[in-house]
């Protein structure tokens, strides 16, 4: 199979991803520990040491945090998502718009995203940012115990590109009482910045799969 380590910054923004192919049996051994706890564990510096010597691998330090992650969909996409990139690709300029959700209240799970560091940058006149907390009907619509649920939405854009939020939160507030769709992942992708290629790709993938 193939499995990947992923190392973070303190901000818990994604380094890199190294590619490994091997059975989870293998991983577990290299580690030296169980195979259920392969994924998701934090690194040890002594763990990442045995994974480069037995992959032949060389992991670019310092990072923070280094973890094993099995395969997912996005990394059969022909080009790298944004997903634990978003800030660096705000501040380079190469995304206009990040949009992060969470369960509402917080403190339900761990905070997935580097929401102080995108504050410094508001505050600093760098990113507009907008929140609101929302019942998604959707999720009603699948399953009637969910319709207590409360999500906390929170956008940010560059300063020239303001127009992206209005136009994001039109289109999910389209998509929670209209459902989703080809034109709703198109459109979400444009407004995300992710070039017509690549969102032509994400929706024959989305089929495929």
């Amino acid at each position: 199979m193939t499995v990947y380590i992923s190392t973070y910054d303190w901000l818990g923004c994604l380094i890199e991803d190294h590619v490994i192919h091997a059975t989870v049996e293998e991983v577990a051994q290299t580690l030296e520990t169980n195979i259920i706890d392969v994924f998701g564990i934090e690194l040890e510096s002594s763990q990442v040491s045995n994974i480069e010597s037995k992959f032949k691998i060389s992991i670019k330090k310092p990072f923070c945090r280094a973890s094993v992650r099995p395969q997912c969909f996005a990394d059969t996409l022909p080009y790298a998502v944004h997903t634990n990139r978003e800030l660096q690709l705000v501040v380079s300029g190469l995304k206009p718009l990040a949009v992060f959700s969470e369960h509402y209240p917080e403190g339900l799970v761990r905070k997935l995203f580097p929401e102080s560091a995108f504050d410094e940058l508001v505050a600093a006149g760098k990113l507009i940012k907008r929140e609101f907390i929302e019942h998604d009907i959707s999720m009603s619509k699948i399953n009637p115990a969910n319709r207590n649920v409360r999500t906390r939405y929170i956008l940010f854009s560059t300063m020239s590109e303001e127009w992206r939020i209005d136009a994001y939160i039109l289109l999910l507030f389209s998509g929670m009482t209209a459902g989703y769709g080809e034109l709703y992942d198109r459109m979400q992708g444009s407004l995300l910045g992710y070039e017509e290629w690549q969102n032509a790709a994400f929706i024959k993938a989305t089929r495929e799969r």
